[in-house]
């Protein structure tokens, strides 16, 4: 296994028989998402892509977890003492591009919570395999937060009005529910989720290489990604930190007047 590890938590990903495995590792924060993780991510998911060797990549996360979105404690740190250009919001540390370029077909094995930053990677993956007991939300504007790549990765997937809903309440949906309205491709028992995952693997490489890489270009090319930071405008209110400030005191945010 080659395992990249940095403080702040970090990606295991291991390449075995033409899969790269790539596993969110950070149970202890339920795989929570500093900007560190985020460059983790991304090179792993840019090796797993340059790599003649491997034809499918998986993402999953570790302890039961998908990923709980952005480490709120890290991404207050940073807007507290750098601002909204702190390293935690730097753009070129997002890994949605990357994940949309990658040339092989990339699937989410999803588990337990997939929450903002986690729904994004699933978003941006080809396929998305989910265990019953998964949860899906964009919870960021409970915390003062709006990330344009959100509505951007929606759009095609899932319909506008479900989409708006969604990103204006951000309410929690499970399984069944993410499956109907378009988040996931396929909801299966927790015990039957890898060998569902082998089966997708199994339906990639019945088709040729070149075909797949060509269609996933394709396919990126029809987001309609964002020219300017995802979350720098959010950031730049004084929503945001009171937001993430009311999460980290266990309280109701006290918001500005509109």
């Amino acid at each position: 296994m080659v395992t990249t590890a940095r403080q702040g938590g970090h990606i295991a990903s291991s390449h075995a028989d033409g899969t790269a495995t790539i596993v969110i590792d950070r149970p202890e924060a339920r795989n929570a998402f500093t900007s560190e993780l985020y460059t983790q991510l991304k090179a792993a998911v840019r090796r797993a892509g340059d790599d003649p060797t491997v034809d499918v990549a998986v993402i999953t996360g570790a302890g039961g977890s998908f990923s709980s979105g952005a480490d709120l404690h890290a991404a207050f740190t940073g807007l507290a003492e750098e601002g909204p250009s702190s390293g935690y919001a730097w753009w070129d540390e997002l890994p949605w591009p990357t994940l949309l370029d990658c040339p092989i077909p990339v699937i989410a094995a999803v588990e337990g919570p997939c929450i903002g930053a986690g729904l994004l990677i699933a978003l941006a993956a080809d396929t998305v395999v989910a265990a019953d007991t998964a949860q899906f939300a964009f919870a960021e504007a409970r915390v003062g937060i709006a990330d344009r790549w959100a509505p951007a990765l929606m759009d095609g997937r899932v319909p506008r009005h479900i989409a708006r809903e969604l990103l204006l309440t951000g309410r929690t949906v499970g399984a069944d529910e993410a499956c109907r309205i378009g988040l996931v491709h396929e909801v299966v028992s927790h015990d039957a989720l890898g060998e569902v995952v082998a089966e997708k693997i199994i339906a990639f490489r019945r088709t040729s290489p070149h075909a797949r890489a060509l269609y996933k270009r394709y396919l990126a090319d029809l987001v309609d990604r964002p020219t300017e930071p995802g979350i720098r405008a959010a950031l730049e209110h004084s929503d945001a930190a009171e937001g993430m400030r009311a999460v980290l005191e266990r309280r109701v945010p006290a918001w500005s007047p509109r």
